[in-house]
């Protein structure tokens, strides 16, 4: 029997026309309630140390994972800066 399929978050860069340290890499570590409202993302070119999901509907709701507001009132959800998509991780 196969073991289940793992999923990450792969950035492909941020949603405006900006390099950023994170383009394309994987996810590693995310907490949206630290550093202010930028959150703290930390990302990896090795899949193999990528955040790993059990389906690619509990990726997305880490993407949209945030902590309160900004200061302009709307959700504070820092990895939604980012375009991303979820992709199949190697077994390990």
């Amino acid at each position: 029997m196969l073991p289940p399929m793992k999923y990450g978050l792969f950035i492909h860069g941020l949603a405006i026309p900006k390099r950023s340290e994170h383009d394309g890499r994987w996810v590693s570590s995310y907490d949206p309630t630290k550093n202010g409202v930028h959150g703290e993302i930390y990302s990896t070119a090795d899949p193999a140390h990528a955040l790993k999901f059990d389906s690619q509907e509990a990726a997305l709701k880490a993407w949209r994972a945030g902590h309160g507001l900004r200061p302009d009132g709307r959700p504070n959800r820092p990895l939604t800066a980012f375009t991303v998509s979820v992709e199949p991780l190697p077994e390990a």
